[in-house]
């Protein structure tokens, strides 16, 4: 009967072998902001098409985001403990562990605006009055979240400035955070004035991580 010879495998030697591929610090933190991005676009678009059933797939999605967070963080405390930190790395590495904390806040104001568009707190009226507003968010601001890992120096680009610049001037619309025990405020306007106060806030620390 006749037999089939077979041709063993060998492995390479150690040095021609690919090394493995491991997720680094920036990357972590680039999934953690483009998720975040994500989840904002999302909840910007179910909020401006009054789309329940979108929002509560946002909230869905929170999960994902929360966990990308943790291993952001996780990757930097590992990357700290395992080395043996400059003293001036470490105002950095401060600063890296405040924007993947920032980042996780602003998951949450997230999951946050979704569930007052899931539960109906973003009528047609409300819509139509932060309209402009909630467009400003979905392009300046998902536009700013999602170059978070990729910045440059303090001073950025044109197009990156003026996404800042407009939404601030978005905070001139938005009530206070002060307004927020009146019965008169509404809440998804609270929210949002939030979310655009946590992105300028992480623009602000990633400046200081690059």
């Amino acid at each position: 009967m006749p037999t089939h010879a077979t041709t063993a495998t060998v492995p390479p030697p150690p040095s021609h072998r690919p090394a493995p591929t491991t997720p680094g610090p920036g990357s972590m933190l680039a999934t953690a902001a483009d998720l975040v991005a994500t989840g904002l676009e999302q909840a910007l678009a179910a909020a401006r098409s009054g789309d329940a059933t979108a929002a509560r797939r946002v909230v869905r999605g929170s999960g994902r985001r929360r966990l990308a967070c943790r291993r952001a963080d996780c990757c930097a405390r590992v990357r700290v403990a395992a080395s043996s930190p400059s003293p001036r790395s470490l105002p950095r590495t401060a600063s890296e562990l405040r924007l993947v904390a920032e980042l996780d806040h602003l998951g949450g104001l997230v999951d946050s605006l979704a569930r007052q568009v899931a539960g109906g707190a973003l009528p047609p009226a409300a819509v139509a009055r932060l309209a402009g507003d909630l467009d400003v968010m979905a392009s300046c601001g998902v536009a700013r979240l999602r170059r978070l890992s990729v910045l440059r120096g303090p001073d950025m680009d044109a197009g990156y400035r003026h996404d800042g610049e407009s939404l601030r001037a978005v905070l001139d619309h938005l009530p206070a955070v002060a307004d927020a025990s009146s019965p008169r405020t509404p809440q998804p306007a609270l929210t949002c004035r939030r979310i655009v106060e946590s992105v300028l806030a992480a623009s602000s620390l990633a400046a200081r991580v690059v």
